[in-house]
Formats: structure tokens, C-alpha cells, sequence
């Protein structure tokens, strides 16, 4: 009996294959599963690596934790955060940021840009200085001069120019009546000094210094509209978030970098679990399409 088995099993193992439509259906069925799960297992392995290559070029700058007013925009009483913020073992390093929208005139070209005043300890808070591909980071010893985007540099062909300043100017707050051109505006002349390049977020964005960004906005060097934390990276963003919250109070809004990028990770979502229900139903097909010919061979 165990003979026969195995002369039957070899000539099974070593016939000739007779090909008809039931093997080409056959084929094609398989060929189809598995093209389908392949393309499925692919196109999510490229969202999650796109996903997590764009976190890394935003965490680049855009900080672990924010601080801002949960009214208005100027943090008045900014020496009670600062104390505070010192005393947290969890708190790295911390800077002071101001961000407004900024008139830029160079040489007859003008655009609008997106102003961000940054103290000396922005570097150990972010990255900014790495993303930097011609000329130098800011000089913290004056406030006349400013890095832009490469975006701005094409529209304004404003590169590194240490002799021809740009024009900044910044609308004055108020409701009084405007007789001339220095009552709607405060002026500032600074110098390009770098160009950096990150992406879309940032395409129009110039990083200057905190005191050149102050004196535009007419604010005093205890005035800042938020500050950025960096953690030591022993709890979760969330966990420093929630102590902080705790600590300061509800006057203070405190968002996390996922926070900070919740639409750009909403987007990322979206488009992974549409591919995602696509390949599904292509799979689910195939499978339909399986098991007709499994049908067939029975």
C-alpha cells in the first residue's frame, strides 16, 4: 500500500501539466492576488516612510511644545513662564518667539512674508541652523539682519547682500486717523545674511532676531507673542504637556508637535487609508475571482 502511494504521488509530481482554460483562469487568479497584495503592502510602506520624512523636515523647526496665550497674542507676563519653565526638570531648553506677517521691500521688488523673531537658544530648541545652504545663521549681536527662504530669494532675488538692506516694514496696531506713511508703519532696515531651504510651510518665511521683530511690533524685551520648549525626551510629549497645563493654568494654551502639525498628519491619514479601502476592494475581487476557479477545479 505504501507503494502505491508513492508511485502515485510521483507520477502526480512528475506528469506533464495539461494546459486549459481552467489553469490560465487559475493563473490568473493568483497573479492577481498576489500583484494586488504586493502594490497594497508597497504604496503603504511609501505613506509611512513619506510620512515620518516629512515629520523629520518639520521637526526641523517646528518645536516639541508651544506656549501661547489662550487670549490674544502677547505673553505680558512673560518672567512667571520663564521661572517656571526653569524649575521643570523635563524642560531642555526653551526660546522666545515672535511670529507676524512682515512687508518686505528690496530693491523696487516687494513681497509679503511671515516674520519669526527667534532668540540665541532657538538652535537647541530646533534645527534651524542645519537647513541653512548658503551663507551663515543669525548674528544675535545686532538686530539688522534676517535669513530668508529660498522662495522669497527667487521672487525678490534677495540672496546674501551685506551691503543693500531690505525694507521691513510692520502695520502699527491703533485706530487713529493716518496722516502719513510713518504712522501706519514702523520701518526697519536689516540685511540678508542666509538662505535656507525646508519646504512649503516655510516658503515664505524670514527668521530674524527676537529684538529686530520687537522693535517693529513697538513691544518691550519682556513681550514675546510664545515660547518653544524642547524636553529631555524622557516622557511623552503629552505627559510634559499636561504637567505644564497644570502648572501655568488655563490662561496659557499649550500644544504638542503633533498638535502643531494636525493637519498636515490628517492629510497623510486620509490619503493612507484611501489606498488603503482601494487595494482592499482590489484584493477582495481577486479572491472572488479565486474562488470561482477553486469552484471550477473541484
Amino acid at each position: 500500500m505504501r507503494n502505491i502511494s508513492l508511485y502515485i504521488a510521483k507520477r502526480y509530481i512528475f506528469s506533464k501539466t495539461n494546459t486549459n482554460a481552467v489553469n490560465i483562469i487559475t493563473s490568473i487568479a493568483v497573479g492577481a492576488i498576489l500583484v494586488a497584495t504586493a502594490a497594497l503592502f508597497i504604496i503603504l510602506s511609501v505613506f509611512s516612510g513619506l510620512e515620518k520624512m516629512n515629520l523629520k523636515y518639520y521637526s526641523n523647526v517646528n518645536p516639541e511644545i508651544k506656549i501661547s496665550p489662550s487670549k490674544g497674542k502677547v505673553l505680558d507676563s512673560l518672567t512667571f513662564v520663564v521661572d517656571q519653565l526653569k524649575q521643570q526638570k523635563d524642560v531642555k531648553a526653551f526660546s522666545k518667539i515672535i511670529e507676524e506677517k512682515v512687508y518686505i521691500d528690496y530693491k523696487g521688488k516687494q513681497d509679503i512674508a511671515y516674520l519669526k523673531g527667534v532668540d540665541e537658544n532657538f538652535t537647541k530648541v530646533t534645527r534651524l541652523d542645519t537647513v541653512i545652504y548658503g551663507g551663515q545663521y543669525l548674528d544675535f549681536n545686532r538686530d539688522d539682519n534676517f535669513i530668508v527662504s529660498n522662495g522669497i530669494a527667487e521672487r525678490l532675488q534677495l540672496y546674501i547682500d551685506p551691503i543693500t538692506p531690505a525694507d521691513l516694514m510692520m502695520p502699527k496696531a491703533g485706530t487713529g486717523l493716518i496722516k502719513q506713511e510713518s504712522d501706519a508703519f514702523t520701518r526697519k532696515d536689516a540685511y540678508s545674511v542666509g538662505v535656507f531651504i525646508l519646504n512649503e510651510q516655510y516658503d515664505k518665511h524670514i527668521f530674524t532676531t527676537l529684538g529686530l521683530a520687537q522693535e517693529l511690533l513697538l513691544l518691550n524685551e519682556n513681550q514675546c507673542y510664545s515660547i518653544e520648549v524642547k524636553t529631555t525626551g524622557k516622557k511623552s510629549f503629552n505627559e510634559v504637556k499636561i504637567q505644564l497645563q497644570k502648572i501655568l493654568g488655563s490662561h496659557y494654551k499649550i500644544e504638542t508637535r503633533q498638535d502643531l502639525d494636525s493637519a498636515f498628519l490628517k492629510v497623510m491619514n486620509m490619503e493612507n487609508l484611501i489606498s488603503y479601502l482601494i487595494f482592499t476592494l482590489v484584493i477582495i475581487i481577486a479572491c472572488f475571482n479565486l474562488a470561482g476557479t477553486i469552484i471550477i477545479l473541484i
